[in-house]
């Protein structure tokens, strides 16, 4: 099914140890088009391999910081997503 929607992005909403699995994070990631995987949390389980990098996580240690993601959609179909923790944002058309 993610393969045939072909997302741009993914918003995971997991915890440090709840969710996030390596399998879910794997499928999500070999979709086509390989959409940018926005977490939570850093997922342990999963480690490096299975975790997105570090400016798309918003809790990167196990004590959750309470960080969040905001997504900004506009009305042409494009939007932002931005990280509180760190300030990233990038814009996907």
């Amino acid at each position: 099914m993610v393969h045939s929607l072909a997302p741009k992005v993914a918003l995971m909403n997991n915890g440090a140890r709840k969710g996030g699995s390596p399998q879910a994070w794997q499928t999500i990631h070999e979709s086509p088009g390989t959409p940018d995987i926005w977490q939570l949390h850093f997922a342990v389980g999963g480690g490096k391999e299975h975790n997105s990098a570090d400016p798309f996580i918003a809790n990167v240690d196990e004590n959750c910081e309470g960080k969040w993601i905001r997504v900004e959609a506009q009305k042409d179909g494009t939007f932002k997503v931005y990280n509180s923790r760190n300030k990233y944002e990038k814009s996907y058309q």
